[in-house]
């Protein structure tokens, strides 16, 4: 693939979405490609986290389609992996300082259950492996919902005025109110008229794993073709097109699944330190997650 040069100073984001990950964002995603004002890739874009060495001119390049928008953004959950939120707080900072921050976030023990039934609908945790094992076997799983540590890099370096954190249970409550903050800290219009419907988080494991199996490497097959051939945007265009089907044929192989009581409050136990750790850095009483 022969990469493009650009000849004028690139257009970068604007503002950033750093995480986390199981917290409302693909419903944020789709709700953000909906308004007008932005411009925004429609997935995440990864670049401070897993293709720094790609440069500034394949970052800008996600961007060149939106350049007419008000706000530019990229919106990538992997900022706040334990992997890379230290580095990327750095990097982000020191290539888009005067850009805007926002997080969002959900109980941490909801969150966890929710990336294990997730794991399991990728194939990347066997289905038999229960959840209390699961977060023996697979620290991630609760490593990731580590929010007062994953965020203080980037609150270090950026001021109050440009951090934003939404709260998952806000959106359950009040999905309107819970997007006009975002919009208000955006700085673009407040939208009423946008599909805010929401597939309801029960927790879902699936039936087959030849069934995902199958949708999961012809997507990925799909995705690296494309790639290699240098047409990576008309990827983007396909995802947006097709993505409500794809998800509806990966709903068919899924089944109901709950967190037991009992380890939701285990788990909960277990985060209340890095609880109280938050609730001072972001400034606000998190007492209803416990």
């Amino acid at each position: 693939m022969v990469k493009r040069v650009l000849l004028t100073p690139p257009r970068l984001p604007d503002a950033i979405g750093i995480g986390c990950r199981r917290c409302a964002t693909s419903w944020l995603h789709g709700v953000l490609d909906q308004h007008p004002q932005i411009g925004k890739p429609p997935n995440g874009v990864h670049f401070f986290s897993q293709y720094r060495a790609e440069g500034l001119n394949w970052y800008a390049e996600h961007f060149q389609n939106y350049l007419d928008h008000k706000v530019i953004l990229d919106f990538s959950v992997s900022y706040t992996y334990p992997k890379y939120y230290s580095d990327a707080a750095k990097t982000v900072h020191d290539m888009l300082p005067n850009a805007k921050i926002f997080v969002a976030l959900r109980n941490p023990a909801d969150r966890a259950f929710s990336d294990y039934l997730r794991s399991i609908r990728r194939l990347e945790i066997p289905q038999q492996i229960p959840f209390e094992q699961a977060i023996i076997d697979y620290p991630l799983l609760l490593e990731r919902g580590m929010y007062a540590k994953l965020l203080e890099p980037f609150w270090d370096r950026f001021p109050k005025e440009r951090r934003l954190v939404l709260i998952y249970e806000d959106l359950i409550s009040d999905p309107e109110n819970y997007l006009v903050k975002l919009w208000d800290f955006l700085e673009v219009k407040t939208c009423l008229e946008l599909d805010l419907r929401r597939k309801e988080d029960k927790g879902r494991s699936i039936i087959s794993t030849n069934f995902n199996r199958f949708l999961l490497k012809t997507k990925e097959f799909t995705e690296a073709t494309l790639s290699r051939l240098g047409r990576e945007k008309y990827w983007d265009l396909l995802q947006q097109k097709y993505l409500p089907f794809y998800q509806k044929l990966l709903a068919l192989n899924e089944r109901s699944n709950m967190i037991k009581p009992s380890t939701r409050n285990n788990l909960l136990q277990d985060y209340s330190q890095d609880i109280r750790k938050l609730e001072q850095l972001i400034q606000r009483d998190l007492k209803f997650w416990i």
